[in-house]
């Protein structure tokens, strides 16, 4: 599983969230399609479990107030706020450590 930071240059935002690491490709193109082409991943990290890919990821859009929930639907939007950039510092776009 992967926790991705993807950045879209042309509107100066970023995404953050998690998918199973064999879907990252349809998630970038499912966010260029739906937010903006020039959308990409700059960084990931892996972890070995959903439960604990999910929780990281919703962790970090607590800090930006870019995760809300309702009902059973979990919802994140994407931010030019930079709270939770840093904690991805130490990860390439490839999921490996710097």
């Amino acid at each position: 599983y992967t926790v991705y930071l993807m950045f879209s240059p042309r509107r100066r935002m970023y995404y953050c969230s998690w998918c199973n690491t064999n879907n990252i490709e349809q998630k970038i193109k499912t966010q260029q399609r739906e937010f903006s082409r020039d959308a990409n991943i700059i960084s990931r990290m892996p972890f070995d479990s959903k439960e604990k890919a999910r929780a990281t990821r919703n962790s970090f859009n607590e800090l930006t107030n870019t995760y809300m929930k309702e009902g059973r639907k979990e919802i994140i939007i994407w931010t030019n706020k930079k709270d939770y950039v840093g904690k991805f510092q130490n990860w390439d776009l490839n999921g490996r450590k710097r």
